[in-house]
């Protein structure tokens, strides 16, 4: 690309790849014109634009496409891609200029691990898994996450001297939103729920913990307080 070239280049007040699905971006350098896809691989057509007042036409290979009212445009196909763009200025104000074309593809390892880990947090979140607990009980409270979910298991696990023991592992039913466990001992516990599909796919997971307390501690705790309200009471005789 020339000084003349980039100079025209210049007037440029638009230059986009884009898709009713979603945008990609496109570069011109000093010799190429560089189409990238969007992150969703799924997406192969786009809508070239380039709006300048200084360009005459466009050829893309073999085909020619001229501006309207200084806008010219082409259609984009990530799955048959052309090989190189050549632009023509009004009036041969300088030598035409000849990009090769280079399709940049996203990737689609990285866009399918994104998706799968976004759908995995919805689901989770459509668990609502809550736990309430009280002296010796542990309430569990939860839902399916969608309508897939044909199985559900369920893992209690207690946390002593800093190893975890399973105190209660059972499948329910898909229409049980509640489980109570009852008769445990101080301490902290995990509760973790998994929801399957029909060939056992994982379609959410989520693990929560919570603290039990001691019974008698308890009542030791209401007995300090009312020892201290007594004694506030006497010092206001």
């Amino acid at each position: 690309m020339d000084k003349y070239q980039e100079k025209l280049l210049s007037k440029t007040v638009q230059l986009s790849l884009s898709s009713d699905s979603g945008n990609g971006l496109c570069v011109i350098n000093e010799s190429s014109l560089i189409l990238q896809q969007n992150e969703n691989y799924k997406i192969v057509q786009y809508l070239f634009k380039i709006v300048n007042p200084a360009i005459e036409k466009i050829l893309i290979d073999d085909k020619t496409f001229k501006p309207l009212k200084s806008v010219v445009s082409f259609d984009v196909d990530f799955n048959t891609p052309f090989k190189k763009a050549v632009i023509y200025f009004i009036n041969d104000v300088a030598e035409p200029l000849e990009l090769a074309a280079v399709y940049n593809y996203s990737d689609r390892v990285a866009f399918d691990t994104k998706m799968d880990y976004e759908i995995a947090e919805k689901n989770r979140e459509n668990m609502h898994l809550a736990l309430l607990s009280d002296s010796s009980l542990l309430n569990i409270f939860f839902k399916k996450s969608n309508e897939s979910v044909t199985n559900i298991e369920l893992k209690v696990e207690a946390v002593f001297a800093s190893e975890k023991y399973i105190v209660l592992q059972e499948t329910i039913a898909t229409n049980i939103e509640f489980k109570a466990v009852n008769h445990l001992t101080a301490g902290q516990y995990f509760v973790t729920i998994v929801e399957k599909d029909s060939s056992n796919n994982i379609i959410a997971k989520d693990t929560k913990n919570v603290f039990v307390k001691d019974i008698n501690a308890n009542f030791d705790e209401l007995s300090g307080k009312l020892e201290e309200v007594r004694r506030q009471v006497i010092a206001l005789w």
